[in-house]
């Protein structure tokens, strides 16, 4: 399911908003982790951007993965520098 406007799924949408327990439940439900919108975002591209580190370590646990890149070429380490996430840093370099 993708909402017609930028094509996130309802688990961009728990990312985006920090929503650690519902993030769970949609992947137990089996939501894509790599699903991609309109800009190439996935949900751990949205978390990195927010800073959860809990969310992220639950994608990556669940095979998110760590390179795709979005429209503008930047992967997650990226958009995790670029909101100065210093723990999501750390945590996707080792």
């Amino acid at each position: 399911i993708k909402d017609e406007k930028n094509e996130n799924t309802p688990l961009h949408y728990t990312c985006k908003n920090g929503n650690m327990d519902l993030t769970k439940y949609l992947i137990e439900k089996g939501a894509d982790v790599d699903a991609q919108n309109i800009e190439k975002n996935t949900p751990l591209h949205y978390t990195c951007k927010n800073g959860n580190i809990n969310i992220v370590k639950c994608l990556i646990e669940n095979d998110a993965n760590i390179d795709i890149l979005d429209r503008e070429n930047n992967a997650p380490l990226h958009i995790a520098c670029k909101n100065n996430n210093e723990n999501i840093v750390k945590y996707l370099v080792e």
